[in-house]
Parts: C-alpha cells; sequence; structure tokens
C-alpha cells in the first residue's frame, strides 16, 4: 500500500513540476491575486470547450490595494497589530474569509498579526513567482506537522511583473524590519517555551490561548484578543495560577502510589474484559471463514463474469478471510498493568515537572501527555470577570478508561 501511495505522489509531484516549468500557477489563492483558467481555443475538451492547460494568476483589484496598504504602513513604523486591529475595525475580510472549513479558531473576517507577516514576507508582490520551495514534515515530538525551507537549486522560479504590486525598495526595507523583530521574538519564544501550547481554547471563538509577559508576570489570553483584538473575552489568566488549578490535582494523583495501585487494579480489570471481548469474537471467526470459502468457491463458477471482474471478487474475499485467520492468533499480553502503570504514572510526573521547570524538550513531551490526560481545555469568564475552565481528567491513558469531567477557577 505504501508503495503505491508512494508512486501516485511521485506521479503527482511530477506532474506540478510541468505545470510550474511551463510557467502555470501551483498552489492556493494567494491574498492580493485570483486564479484564472488559461485555455487554448485552438484544441477542444470532451466537452467541445477550449483545453484547459493550467492555472495563471491576475491581479485582484481590491485586495492588492489592502496589500500596498499593509507595506505602506509597516514600513512607516505601524506595527503588525496595529495593522490588523486597522483592518478589523474597518471590517476587511481576512485572507482566512474565503476558505472552506467546517471549524476554524478565528472568526471569519478576523486578521491576526500572523497573517499580516505572512504577507510582508512574500516575495510574489515583487512579481517573483517560485514553486517548490518548502516541504511538509510530521515533527517526532509534537507529533503535528512543520514546513521546511528546500535549498534554493530545487527551486523553479521567473519573474512576472504583472503580478508586481510593490517594489523592490518597499519589499526590502519591509524585510529589514521584519527581520530586527522576528529574532527578538523567537529568543523570546524560546525563553517560554511552556507545556500550554495548542491545549487552551478560548470558549467563544475557539482560538488558542498564547503567552504573553516575563517571569511571574507571563499570563495567557485568547489569541485572536492578543493578536487582532477580534475576541469579547478581555480576562487573562497568570501562568503560575493556571499551573495550580489544573496540573496540581494531576501531579498529586500521580505521586500518590495508593491511587496508582488503584487505577491499575481496576484497569487490569478492564483489560481483562476486553480479552474476553475479543475471544468471543475469535470464537464467532471460523463460521464467517467458511461463508467466505463457499462464495470464493461461487465465484470460481460463475461463468457470466469477465474474468478480471470474478479475480477482483476472488481477491477481496480471499483478502477479508486473510484478515479473519490473522485475528485468530492471540496476541501476547506482555508485561501485566500492575507492573507498567507505577512505572508509566512515574515517567509522566518526571516529565510534566521537567516541563514546567522549563525543559524545552520535556515540555513537549509533557504537551502530549497533557492532551492525552486533559483533552481541550475550554476557557470562559464568568459574570464577575473569573476565568473558568472546562476540561476532562483521564489520569489513564494507556486505556482510556474511567474518564470525569473537571471545572477549575482560574482567577478572578
Amino acid at each position: 500500500m505504501r508503495s503505491f501511495a508512494e508512486g501516485w505522489r511521485k506521479k503527482i509531484v511530477r506532474g506540478k513540476e510541468g505545470q510550474a516549468l511551463k510557467r502555470y500557477w501551483q498552489g492556493s489563492k494567494p491574498y492580493g491575486y485570483a486564479l484564472r483558467n488559461h485555455r487554448d481555443p485552438k484544441l477542444l475538451d470532451r466537452k467541445g470547450e477550449p483545453l484547459r492547460l493550467g492555472t495563471v494568476l491576475a491581479v485582484d483589484k481590491q485586495q492588492s490595494k489592502v496589500v500596498k496598504q499593509i507595506f505602506a504602513e509597516y514600513v512607516a513604523g505601524a506595527s503588525a497589530l496595529s495593522i490588523a486591529r486597522d483592518l478589523n475595525v474597518r471590517h476587511i475580510a481576512s485572507p482566512g474569509s474565503a476558505w472552506r472549513r467546517h471549524t476554524t479558531d478565528a472568526s471569519p473576517r478576523s486578521w491576526l498579526t500572523s497573517s499580516i507577516r505572512v504577507i510582508l514576507r512574500s516575495r510574489l508582490y515583487c512579481g517573483h513567482v517560485a514553486w517548490n520551495t518548502s516541504r511538509s514534515t510530521k515533527d517526532p515530538d509534537g507529533g503535528g506537522k512543520k514546513r521546511l525551507a528546500r535549498p534554493e537549486h530545487e527551486w523553479i522560479e521567473h519573474r512576472d511583473e504583472t503580478l508586481r504590486l510593490i517594489s523592490d525598495t518597499t519589499f526590502e526595507r519591509a524585510q529589514k524590519r521584519t527581520k530586527s523583530s522576528s529574532g527578538a521574538r523567537t529568543r523570546q519564544a524560546a525563553r517560554r517555551r511552556t507545556c500550554w501550547p495548542g491545549l487552551l481554547h478560548c470558549n467563544e471563538c475557539g482560538r488558542a490561548y498564547v503567552i504573553s509577559g516575563k517571569g511571574k508576570y507571563a499570563s495567557y489570553g485568547c489569541g485572536n484578543r492578543v493578536m487582532g483584538e477580534t475576541c469579547v473575552y478581555r480576562t487573562r489568566v497568570r501562568k503560575d495560577v493556571l499551573e495550580r488549578a489544573i496540573i496540581d490535582p494531576i501531579l498529586q494523583r500521580l505521586r500518590d502510589p495508593t491511587l496508582v495501585a488503584q487505577m491499575a487494579k481496576e484497569m487490569e480489570a478492564e483489560y481483562a474484559r476486553r480479552v474476553h471481548n475479543q475471544q468471543q469474537r475469535r470464537d464467532a471467526v471460523p463460521h464467517e471463514v467458511q461463508v467466505l470459502e463457499e462464495r470464493i468457491a461461487r465465484y470460481r463458477t460463475m461463468e457470466d463474469l469477465d474474468a478480471d471482474e470474478r479475480q477482483a471478487l476472488i481477491d477481496k474475499a480471499q483478502a477479508r478471510r486473510a484478515e479473519l485467520l490473522a485475528a485468530l492468533t492471540p496476541k501476547s499480553q506482555g508485561a501485566t498493568i500492575l507492573t507498567v502503570l507505577p512505572k508509566a504514572a512515574s515517567m509522566y510526573l518526571r516529565t510534566i515537572e521537567r516541563g514546567l521547570e522549563g525543559d524545552a524538550r520535556a515540555a513537549t513531551r509533557a504537551r502530549a501527555i497533557l492532551r492525552q490526560i486533559l483533552g481541550d481545555v475550554r476557557l470562559w469568564p464568568s459574570e464577575h470577570g473569573a476565568l473558568y475552565a472546562t476540561h476532562f481528567r483521564d489520569l489513564w491513558c494507556l486505556v482510556k478508561h474511567l474518564t470525569g469531567t473537571g471545572h477549575n477557577l482560574l482567577a478572578t
């Protein structure tokens, strides 16, 4: 299956590379431009219409004005945050407003500082079109995807002055200012590596909470409020208060050997119940195997089917038969849960404590553990200015058993 998918991936990449060499656009619609189909009137498709050869970019009159304004204000000294707030006040649709998605972290019209910085760093607005500049890979620690830059000799690029919106001088001035501020942000982010990114979300707009401030003054606030001021929730929570309210009860349970032993016994009982259910399912397998063997024999005698169709039905039935026979082989139980869980609890405890102390690698692993234990933590303010957190508390991540709910008062 992997070789089949890899073959298709190579074919798709090869096709996109060929289109890029012909100077056709490959990718989603960038802000400031519209997508247009390029057709050959001399060639017709199956519907009798001019054959589509590829997609080209065209300047969008309304969005291009916004792009020029963003560069002009940024070069003049305005911050990305002030530009985003101004665009939100004027109700100008953001790049994400045209995305087709069922859920969103931000309101459809919200501009954030991140979207402003993406525009400021794009050389496309100078007429420089490039493809294959980056690749996506899986983060081994966090589990998510991250984008890595490719070496320049792998890029496919060309110049198109019809797409130019910004002069080279303006763009370079914007890059000079962006690089000076991004270095400070990167160093600041490295110092603030915590266990919480991606775990805390605003109950009003769904945006993740972000941290700001230093030392004992570090606090969390809704990302929409901090980066674009589009959320009505203004309440912030101090980092130390949040950790005490949510993580301390978890650490207390992981430190208590009596509670860990009790969880281990209940988990072992749950494991035994699941093994019993699996055995009952395996007992029903021989009858299904017999039915499939009879079906395969019938398929072999069907003369009214083409040879390819008959073989496809036989292959499908044989594959299902192989799956059922594989299920008959009992899997090794390995170490008992009574032995494994105390060790897992001790490991979880050390990882979370090191993450809270500021260890960057431990913080990444602790974040994965807390995501399993707590799930999605939703923060919402009360009428009196207090901030509450709603989450699931599941200390038994190994088997996912006996989940409860927790409500914690964080700040007043």
